[in-house]
């Protein structure tokens, strides 16, 4: 249901920090929408940590998560364009 998507993503939110890793915004109880999962590097994704994913059991969203930082929204969007700078800029110096 929509009701344990929502609180199933508060509560992994919650279990982070409740605050963008990078940029420091706060999780202010309404604002779980803009917050996302960002997988680490170096570890196995199994799936992405978002609403199409709330519904599995909360025990494999909860292990899943634990490979992840909280970042907001424009925080993850902005990780992954330095990152994508990072390997165009490699691939020339190589």
């Amino acid at each position: 249901s929509m009701y344990q998507i929502n609180m199933h993503n508060e509560a992994l939110i919650n279990a982070q920090g409740g605050i963008c890793n990078r940029c420091k915004l706060v999780y202010n109880g309404d604002n779980a929408y803009i917050f996302d999962f960002h997988h680490k590097e170096g570890v196995e994704k199994l799936f992405t940590v978002g609403e199409a994913n709330m519904n599995r059991r909360w025990s494999v969203l909860q292990t899943e998560a634990e490979k992840c930082i909280l970042l907001c929204s424009n925080c993850h969007r902005t990780i992954h364009y330095e990152n994508k700078c990072k390997k165009v800029t490699q691939s020339k110096t190589e």
